[in-house]
């Protein structure tokens, strides 16, 4: 049976930081050295000293987390500090996401994929305690939380895709950081205001949900433009601009995505029942580019996530919906 492993740290940024090193040292070093860090230090230096003076600028608390993860794994500043550009080290993963609302559902769904390199070694369940806000997310080991789908003490909770605008700027502000910094918001419009302002250097997708101000907002970010779409009775995203302010935008859109996003408008019509969005997360039409790719696709979900106010409850999949019963978690703090 497939096990998501799980971790519970509190303190200061730097302390969460080292715990989470420590925790789970093996996997991250193995994880950072695979990138060959230090060539990419040689090749692109300047760029990632810039990219790290903006970056602690802005988010001083999330260098300290870096700092921190660097001291526990045993490993070099610098080295985790690439690891979590993923705009210079050139990561992509393809990820599905579902937003329903309506009279009686709020709620998200989420496939998070890797690709075939990527295993359950690779990931862990991780509630970060800090002053400023209780955060349980998915966590690739050796970046930032908040990358990939996860919620909060103030009643925030989201899913995040990877989007690949035709235009980046290396030595602006990683999208980890932003997504780090989303994490923790305590409200819809707090969220929105922080990525309207960021200096992202690409971009990402974010459903953002709030079980306060009863409301999902689907947010399509790049380097100088956010687009915001209130979610009303359903939304879908993959690995592409869908916004009609994104129309004219150049950006990369991968066959994947587009057969994804294809089927989840085959599937999905109003009014969704929330009973489905398992088996909508489970499906494998158009296999290797499918939904819910698997161990000889071209991509592989590591884990799967419905998190629904009604009742307030979050269902976590290891390896994916069809692989065991889900791991139940409260929503609310």
């Amino acid at each position: 049976m497939a096990r998501l492993r799980r971790l519970s740290i509190k303190g200061s940024p730097r302390e969460l930081g080292r715990q989470y090193g420590q925790a789970f040292a093996t996997d991250i070093r193995r994880n950072v050295l695979a990138i060959d860090p230090d060539q990419i230090l040689a090749e692109r230096g300047r760029l990632i000293r810039h990219a790290l003076a903006l970056t602690e600028k802005y988010f001083p608390q999330y260098i300290e987390e870096i700092r921190g993860i660097a001291e526990g794994a045993e490993m070099t500043f610098l080295n985790v500090f690439v690891y979590n550009c993923p705009e210079i080290r050139g990561q992509f993963r393809g990820c599905s996401s579902i937003a329903v609302k309506n009279n009686t559902d709020l709620a998200l769904a989420h496939n998070e994929d890797g690709d075939q390199a990527h295993s359950l070694n690779d990931i862990a369940l991780i509630e970060f305690k800090t002053d400023q806000a209780n955060v349980t997310a998915l966590t690739y080991l050796g970046e930032l939380p908040g990358n990939a789908f996860g919620w909060n003490n103030h009643g925030l909770f989201f899913t995040i895709n990877d989007l690949l605008p035709a235009k980046i700027k290396l030595n602006q502000v990683p999208r980890h950081f932003v997504a780090r910094a989303v994490s923790e918001c305590q409200s819809v419009g707090e969220a929105v205001r922080l990525l309207e302002s960021a200096y992202d250097a690409s971009g990402f997708h974010y459903f953002i949900g709030s079980t306060v101000d009863k409301q999902i907002v689907s947010v399509e970010t790049a380097i100088d433009k956010v687009s915001v779409v209130p979610v009303s009775e359903l939304a879908f995203h993959t690995n592409h601009y869908i916004h009609a302010n994104f129309k004219t935008r150049k950006s990369h859109s991968g066959k994947s995505s587009r057969l994804r996003l294809k089927r989840l408008k085959q599937l999905l019509k109003p009014p969704v029942e929330i009973k489905n969005l398992k088996r909508i997360l489970g499906d494998r039409k158009n296999a290797p580019w499918c939904i819910y790719p698997g161990d000889n696709d071209a991509n592989r979900t590591l884990a799967a996530v419905i998190i629904n106010l009604n009742p307030p409850q979050v269902k976590v999949y290891a390896g994916g919906v069809k692989n065991q019963k889900p791991l139940k978690l409260p929503l609310f703090y």
